[in-house]
């Protein structure tokens, strides 16, 4: 058993994480954050991943990155290292170059593996090519509306919950069927 595709509706809001390097400062200019190159297609990619808000807020999305294994290794991904961006659908869907945003739900198995957590909010943001100027004005939409796109959540909720479900290995409805009792309420889905 699995999810059906489902259609975004252009009043929603999509989330992408976006890592954040803390380095040492060469000149007094700001590096922008996130920059070009956090939209970059990498090897074996064929789109931009997002969150769909229907069944993710920042929190959630947090806690699924948390919960996965960074590439091919039994580590989880430092979640603290990334920052969520909140795109309106409307405005990906307006952006020259983008040729199709999907619900494009990540389902393994139920339960999935440890590591490997299912995700029914997954949406696949389709780039006709990975030219710079698409990735430009993603990262200028955060640049010119840095308030309303900055997810702020407390990293330190996050780390209590994933303490918690990563003690219950794949026993959480991460790696089920994202049968949330509270809506998309993160803090009680222990």
């Amino acid at each position: 058993m699995s999810w059906e595709k489902e259609e975004i509706s252009e009043k929603d809001f999509l989330y992408r994480h976006c890592h954040y390097l803390k380095r040492e400062r060469i000149s007094k200019k700001i590096k922008r954050h996130p920059n070009e190159t956090s939209f970059i297609l990498r090897d074996g990619e064929e789109a931009l991943s997002f969150n769909w808000s229907k069944y993710a807020d920042p929190e959630r999305s947090y806690i699924v990155l948390g919960l996965t294994y960074s590439n091919s290794s039994e580590n989880f991904i430092q979640y603290q290292d990334y920052t969520f961006f909140r795109y309106p659908y409307k405005h990906l869907s307006e952006i020259a170059g983008v040729s199709d945003i999907s619900h494009d739900f990540l389902f393994i198995d139920n339960p999935s593996p440890v590591g490997k957590p299912n995700n029914r909010s997954h949406t696949a943001v389709s780039l006709d090519d990975d030219d710079l100027a698409i990735r430009v004005n993603l990262s200028d939409y955060v640049k010119d509306n840095y308030d309303e796109c900055k997810c702020e959540v407390s990293l330190n909720d996050v780390q209590r919950v994933l303490t918690l479900l990563r003690e219950k290995l794949n026993d959480t409805e991460y790696h089920k069927l994202w049968d949330f009792k509270n809506g998309i309420s993160t803090l009680f889905d222990i």
